[in-house]
């Protein structure tokens, strides 16, 4: 997956949907967690630090971590000094955390990742007891929203029944579940859910 953003990484910010997504998911997470200016969070699938930038205000500090190095450099190049934002290129389906967290976001990366009952249980092992999770991604589709292709996408969105009983047998409490945006692509339309829970 990561060869595959390599080239997209260089105008990935230039897209409006992809600006105003985040936006809706940043408004939600800020909506339903209590973020704390002590917290220390993951976002999961960071990319260029869409969403990562717009949390970082609210927090203590934010570890981006995502799979494609190039996808990350973009992000670095906005960072102007800020020192509370690390960057680390890891596949967290294969590899555990190293330290304990206050929360995790991801935006549009769960359905990029193969094995993600494996991906539940490292970031549960490394939360912090009450800590937060915060997932946005699609809900389930034909296969068409990715028109350019299907290279790295395992998963063509998500059933809420299924993902809930996944997020329930990890450990994860107080489940919600809710569609934050609708993404407009030629004449389909694609929901965009976002499930909190707590550990």
């Amino acid at each position: 997956m990561s060869e595959a953003f390599t080239t997209k990484s260089v105008h990935w910010d230039c897209s409006s949907r992809r600006q105003n997504l985040a936006q809706r998911i940043y408004e939600r997470i800020n909506a339903r967690m209590s973020l704390q200016k002590d917290m220390d969070v993951i976002d999961l699938g960071a990319g260029t630090g869409l969403l990562t930038y717009k949390i970082l205000p609210h927090v203590h500090s934010i570890v981006a971590i995502d799979t494609s190095e190039a996808m990350l450099e973009k992000l670095k190049e906005k960072r102007s000094g800020e020192d509370r934002i690390r960057t680390c290129v890891k596949d967290i389906s294969k590899e555990s955390l190293h330290g304990f967290y206050d929360g995790v976001v991801s935006s549009m990366t769960l359905h990029h990742i193969k094995n993600i009952v494996t991906l539940f249980e490292h970031l549960y092992a490394g939360m912090k007891p009450g800590a937060f999770l915060a997932v946005a991604d699609l809900l389930r589709e034909d296969g068409s929203f990715h028109s350019d292709g299907s290279e790295g996408v395992h998963h063509f969105g998500f059933d809420e029944h299924e993902l809930r009983t996944l997020i329930s047998y990890v450990g994860f409490k107080e489940v919600t579940f809710e569609i934050v945006d609708i993404i407009q692509k030629e004449r389909c339309q694609y929901p965009v859910f976002l499930l909190t829970a707590f550990k």
